[in-house]
């Protein structure tokens, strides 16, 4: 009996360390932290602003002194004539260089300096972009996971309740009360429910995986979002976001980088033009009998003036203002491509709230008609076919108010990345809505 009871225990800690340990929910807040901290894409354009950043410290070493030392070790061999003879020689010789280039002026190596701040300045930018995006896209389908879930829950209910009342009229076909017409219709909507279930419970499941995918975490789960968002669109409408999207927007801040790294650019490609002045030195030991030269010290002020190179200056110069016409042209593109979105997500969330608001009224007069059936076939004066009409219309509307609900939490993700406010802050007040 003791060791009944011993082994008791060991086996009830056995059955612990073999359960799997639960995950907690995540919730959307931690997705978007994850995200930013672990999306491999992330990752990889913010190396790419790095090694943007590495090439201004490459521009600025272009003026500063270049200093480089040459030991050589070889053999010459001399033929000299003179008047009356000649002398052949060869030796063995040593040669020490140290040389030393300093720019003075060099309009080119200024210009650089500044084009490789432009380009560093537009990968951060990009990088930015790239952050709004992912975090939209993480957003969306932390979204498309809390809503598949709640038509599932709402799909499984409608099934529950369609199961019921099969079982109902199959009894009353046992009996005689009911025709075979009926059985055969409500097996047939339970069937159309179970495939509608099918169906959402696949879209929950990619819906997880693409979740996973973004955070680099494994998600099993979410809490759940706060469906009443919806009724502060009137007040968030009032908000000025087009002035905001004009100042803040992303792809407007990537387009003036881009403008300015053109105007850099074509800076720098006219330098081509401008003369330059270079301090140059060089010392130099000798250790070899083939020329009485041993040692030679040399300082030297060089004006280097560009003559002619086959057009290549000019051509370079032209292709650079080209691209900086180009480069104008896209960051008027981008204002009014970022008016035009502003003014239809403005009017898309004004439209989903008066639908949502519609949708409510549906789905209470819904009901009434839903609880108006049930007490007719409780009396027995309504047939089982008007029930489950009578829920199934309540259920898609249920499910058009869930989607409509939900679609709106998507716009307003996309509002606030268009004006540059989605951010950690606005996450966290959006999650804390929710209780998470």
């Amino acid at each position: 009996m003791k060791s009944i009871c011993r082994s008791i225990p060991c086996f009830l800690l056995s059955v612990v360390l073999a359960s799997p340990l639960v995950q907690a929910q995540m919730t959307l807040s931690e997705a978007y932290r994850a995200t930013l901290d672990y999306n491999a894409r992330l990752q990889g354009e913010r190396a790419r602003a790095q090694a943007e950043r590495e090439g201004v410290s490459e521009a600025w070493s272009g003026i500063k002194p270049k200093l480089e030392a040459t030991a050589a070790l070889g053999s010459a061999k001399t033929y000299q004539v003179f008047s009356n003879t000649e002398e052949r020689n060869s030796d063995n010789y040593e040669r020490y260089d140290v040389t030393l280039n300093q720019v003075i002026y060099s309009h080119k190596s200024f210009t650089a300096i500044s084009r490789a701040k432009r380009a560093a300045e537009l990968a951060g930018e990009e990088v930015k972009g790239v952050e709004n995006d992912t975090a939209v896209e993480v957003i969306n389908t932390y979204i498309d996971v809390v809503r598949t879930q709640r038509l599932k829950n709402i799909l499984s209910a409608e099934k529950e309740s369609h199961l019921y009342r099969l079982q109902q009229v199959e009894e009353m076909l046992g009996r005689g009360l009911t025709s075979l017409a009926e059985v055969l219709d409500a097996r047939a909507e339970v069937d159309q429910i179970k495939a509608r279930l099918v169906e959402v419970n696949n879209s929950h499941r990619v819906a997880l995986q693409a979740l996973s995918q973004l955070t680099g975490q494994a998600v099993d789960a979410v809490v759940a979002l706060d469906e009443s968002y919806w009724k502060d669109i009137p007040a968030l409408l009032q908000q000025n976001w087009l002035q905001a999207a004009l100042e803040y927007s992303p792809k407007i801040r990537k387009a003036e980088a881009e403008v300015a790294l053109a105007e850099a650019g074509s800076s720098h490609e006219s330098a081509g033009h401008y003369p330059e002045l270079y301090l140059y030195g060089r010392y130099s030991d000798n250790d070899t009998d083939t020329t009485t030269l041993r040692e030679e010290s040399k300082v030297e002020l060089q004006l280097r003036i560009p003559l002619y190179s086959g057009g290549g200056v000019s051509a370079r110069a032209r292709g650079a203002a080209l691209r900086e016409a180009r480069a104008l042209s896209m960051l008027d593109y981008a204002r009014r491509q970022v008016k035009t979105e502003v003014e239809q997500l403005t009017s898309e969330l004004e439209g989903f709230h008066d639908n949502i608001n519609a949708l409510f009224q549906s789905l209470a007069s819904s009901r009434a008609a839903e609880n108006a059936a049930q007490e007719g076939f409780n009396a027995g004066v309504r047939r089982l076919k008007e029930l489950l009409d009578a829920q199934q219309r309540r259920s898609r509307v249920e499910q058009e108010l869930v989607n409509a609900i939900y679609e709106s939490n998507k716009k307003y993700a996309s509002l606030l990345s268009l004006s540059g406010k989605l951010n950690l802050q606005s996450v966290q007040q959006w999650s804390a809505r929710s209780g998470s």
